[in-house]
């Protein structure tokens, strides 16, 4: 009996301790998160449309993510625009001598702005300029996909030989790829 009280005693102490105590280890911390690396985003030259970069010529610059042909093996030969490999949205920002247009007239010049999608999900970044104009607002109304200019509209600065246009992209995550394209 004596012997069955003093058991019984050493578990009642060990009991005591567990619960006073714990089982002597802290609960498990969760692992440290993976870290996530972000790709940076992807960019190419725009397409843009032909035209004489003489004084008041409307030019158009395409940024839209777009392959434009295949070679015989089936691997692409041309690709323009900016995409991001994770999926994030893009931002854009355009520096040139003359003001950058969007389709509602909104200077784009040195800001960072984003595009509206159609439909289908493609982001419409597409801004046009006009050669030698450097005013707040376009020389006339325009669509952006609309025919071109007439060459001398009033109030452009003299002809050049060449339109020189930085442009860059970013992520929300801090990825960023910048390009020249100068068109002459």
């Amino acid at each position: 009996m004596r012997r069955a009280l003093a058991i019984g005693a050493i578990c009642l102490v060990g009991l005591a301790l567990v619960l006073a105590f714990g089982c002597g280890k802290d609960e498990d911390k969760p692992p440290d998160p993976v870290p996530v690396t972000n790709n940076a985003p992807v960019l190419y030259p725009p397409t843009w449309t032909e035209c004489d970069v003489s004084s008041g010529a409307k030019l158009v610059l395409d940024f839209r993510y777009r392959y434009h042909g295949c070679d015989p093996n089936g691997q692409v030969t041309g690709v323009s625009g900016a995409y991001d490999p994770d999926g994030d949205d893009l931002e854009y920002r355009f520096s040139c001598d003359w003001t950058i247009f969007n389709e509602d007239y909104d200077v784009l010049n040195d800001e960072w702005v984003t595009f509206p999608m159609d439909s289908t999900g493609e982001v419409q970044a597409i801004v046009c300029l006009f050669v030698g104009w450097d005013e707040d607002f376009p020389p006339y109304p325009f669509k952006i996909m609309g025919a071109g200019a007439e060459v001398g509209i009033s109030g452009c600065k003299p002809s050049v030989s060449s339109v020189r246009v930085d442009y860059a992209v970013r992520d929300g995550e801090g990825g960023s790829a910048m390009g020249v394209v100068v068109i002459e």
